[in-house]
């Protein structure tokens, strides 16, 4: 047995990685008792452990930005030292967790689930640069961004359902950050973060360090409706065409989504929650949020033109 298994054992780590996917990702760890075997429902508690304490790490407003570039620095060397095989002593049960991760994908010949982790992690970096652009993207750097993120996560997810890797471009998931900038835009406003492009910011005359007092604020919000909509028929699009079982693990995730996004919208944009809730809105809402997810789940299963709106 190596040094690194003596410290902390693969046991421990799953333990850790068990409790922690509970936590803090439910649907994730339902979805993985119900349809996943122990090892890869192991594999999908480990992977999702060591990258959010990643993510913790640097979207914590306190942190300095030196101490998050060094943290990302040690943790891409880490990876890299433990994909090329190089004996390492992880530090912490997070690193636990990558290392097992790596070692178990390996012994069940699924490596390409490495690869899927790996493009997840590199989103990283476009964090620490918008740190460093005054919390702007690009649209291109957004993109790409995303694309990083949801095309790593939709590959991840269909190689442990399907246990076959991905032979296409095609993914989904764009609609759930954008759709989730939105619901948390006054959450993540408190820890710094801005989902905000630097050319929808110069498009509506928006100041991102007065966002939710901006005059122009209401415009970019339904310009951000309309376009999760589009994201949203895009997506249901690309699902039409895979296997049965991935079209309904995608559109379990979208209902709570639309029912927000509809809350969003009927309440003029005001994010406050549930401060003034009216009864009549919240039935208005209820109904638009079932004809939307029926158009959709028809769109989905038979590909039937439709507009969600």
């Amino acid at each position: 047995m190596s040094t690194e298994e003596k410290r902390i054992t693969y046991e421990s780590t799953v333990r850790f990685a068990n409790l922690s996917t509970r936590r803090h990702a439910k649907r994730l760890w339902i979805a993985s008792h119900i349809g996943l075997s122990k090892s890869l429902r192991e594999l999908s508690f480990l992977c999702h452990t060591y990258l959010r304490w990643i993510d913790d790490f640097i979207d914590f407003s306190e942190q300095p930005l030196n101490i998050k570039k060094h943290f990302l620095n040690n943790q891409t060397a880490y990876v890299e030292q433990v994909e090329n095989g190089i004996i390492v002593t992880p530090n912490s049960l997070q690193e636990a967790c990558l290392f097992y991760f790596i070692k178990k994908a390996r012994e069940l010949k699924m490596t390409g689930l490495i690869k899927s982790l790996r493009m997840m992690f590199s989103s990283f970096t476009f964090d620490l640069e918008r740190m460093e652009s005054g919390n702007l993207m690009t649209q291109i750097q957004q993109e790409e961004y995303t694309k990083r993120i949801h095309k790593g996560m939709f590959d991840f997810i269909q190689q442990l359902i399907l246990k076959t890797q991905p032979t296409n471009n095609h993914f989904v998931g764009p609609f759930y950050w954008h759709a989730n900038s939105i619901r948390d835009l006054k959450e993540d406003l408190q820890f710094g973060i801005i989902n905000l492009t630097k050319e929808e910011s110069e498009k509506f005359k928006i100041n991102p360090s007065g966002l939710l007092t901006d005059p122009n604020f209401s415009c970019f919000i339904k310009y951000k409706g309309e376009l999760i909509n589009n994201l949203l028929l895009k997506e249901a699009e690309i699902l039409h065409s895979m296997p049965m079982i991935i079209k309904i693990f995608w559109i379990s995730g979208y209902s709570p989504i639309i029912i927000k996004m509809n809350r969003i919208t009927l309440y003029d944009y005001q994010l406050s929650g549930t401060h003034g809730i009216s009864p009549l809105i919240e039935a208005k809402m209820l109904i638009n949020s079932f004809i939307k997810m029926f158009k959709l789940y028809y769109k989905v299963f038979f590909n039937i033109k439709t507009q969600l709106d």
